[in-house]
């Protein structure tokens, strides 16, 4: 009869049934039992009925192991010892589930943490994705700014010809357009303004209560920065320093 199965690494021994089949028996059988009960523990409960297997193993004569084999049942040449087998069985089968247990729960760790790594690594692309849109916007945004330079390059000739036609309309001939071009060009960079078109942007400019008039000599007691209606106050306290 050979072995079923792997040994295990240990097997239960039950006190009260080891003392009632060791009784009758001495220190030095008791020992030799243990001995066999391992030994048979790791054969699936069986001890081939061969004495001289035996007496390598306890270590004790013929006769003295003569009263442990009353604790053995002889089936096909071997000696069987009926609850060992049961318990080995019994152990073994719960080994096997826990293995499967914990081979289950190996495998549902592993697919909770590739589950993670996946997510991670989707939202680890959908960031990428949401920063490759910002950069594409901010790219579309600063392709429709103007371009640098453009404010530097604004001069009366952009707009000389809008203001003639206005100026024979009968409109801004109070207005000093260069004077109200230095002060647009230092507003916009003072406000960080930026126009597409800054022709006319200027050009929008003279409606402003802020539009530096002819012979406002004093232009600079009220320019940007100051409150609306300020100017008006400036040129009136002027007016009245000057004419009374």
């Amino acid at each position: 009869m050979e072995k079923e199965y792997k040994s295990l690494s240990y097997f239960k021994l039950y006190k009260n049934d080891f003392r009632f089949e060791t009784q009758l028996l001495s220190n030095e059988q008791k020992g030799a039992y243990i001995e066999l009960l391992i030994y048979m523990s790791d054969n699936g409960g069986y001890i081939k009925n061969d004495h001289k297997i035996i007496k390598k193993i306890t270590k004790i004569s013929q006769k003295k192991f003569s009263d442990i084999a009353k604790n053995l049942v002889k089936k096909r040449g071997f000696l069987v010892h009926p609850e060992l087998r049961l318990r080995i069985k019994k152990q073994r089968a719960v080994s096997v589930i826990r293995a499967k247990i914990g081979s289950e729960g190996g495998q549902a760790n592993a697919k909770a943490k590739g589950v993670a790594k996946g997510k991670q690594l989707l939202k680890h692309k959908e960031k990428e994705k949401e920063k490759e849109v910002k950069e594409d916007k901010a790219k579309a945004l600063s392709e429709k700014k103007p371009k640098e330079g453009s404010l530097e390059k604004l001069c009366l000739e952009d707009i000389q010809t809008w203001l003639d036609g206005k100026r024979a309309l009968g409109r801004y001939h109070d207005i000093d357009e260069k004077e109200h071009l230095e002060y647009f060009k230092s507003w916009c960079i003072a406000s960080d303004k930026r126009y597409k078109n800054y022709s006319a942007a200027f050009r929008n400019s003279f409606e402003w209560s802020t539009a530096i008039k002819k012979g406002d000599y004093h232009a600079e007691t009220f320019r940007p920065a100051n409150k609306p209606g300020k100017a008006q106050e400036a040129r009136r306290a002027i007016q009245e320093a000057m004419f009374g």
